[in-house]
């Protein structure tokens, strides 16, 4: 068995508590982002479904909705605009929910004259 100094084992203490410190750090954070990240979620549907019912009928009609379809719809087009942000790792989303519902419905991209700025910053 090796004798380790009075200095090597305060420093394998140290190092042991950095690396316990680094570990809880990343796993709270993880968890704080994917809470958060729910909560950024869930705002995102309700303002979408709120915009969307805030359309009359004949709008409504016109895009291929109904007030029942509403709902599905407006959490669709949400999380499509969500998942999108988070593939760009942390950047705005590059679709509002609404250009997202746009382009569900229409299919294609949705157009974003923003997107360029966003590309040169």
């Amino acid at each position: 068995m090796t004798n380790l100094s009075e200095m090597q084992v305060d420093t394998a203490i140290l190092e042991a508590r950095a690396m316990r410190a680094a570990f809880m750090r990343k796993t709270l954070t993880g968890w704080a982002q994917r809470a958060l990240g729910g909560l950024h979620r869930i705002q995102q549907r309700r303002r979408t479904l709120a915009a969307l019912s805030a359309l009359d009928d004949r709008v409504l009609a016109d895009i291929g909705l109904t007030r029942g379809s509403l709902r599905r719809a407006a959490y669709a087009a949400a999380d499509q605009a969500y998942d999108q942000e988070q593939h760009e790792a942390g950047r705005p989303a590059a679709r509002t929910p609404i250009q997202a519902l746009n382009a569900t419905l229409f299919g294609g991209v949705a157009d974003n004259s923003n997107s360029d700025d966003r590309k040169a910053a």
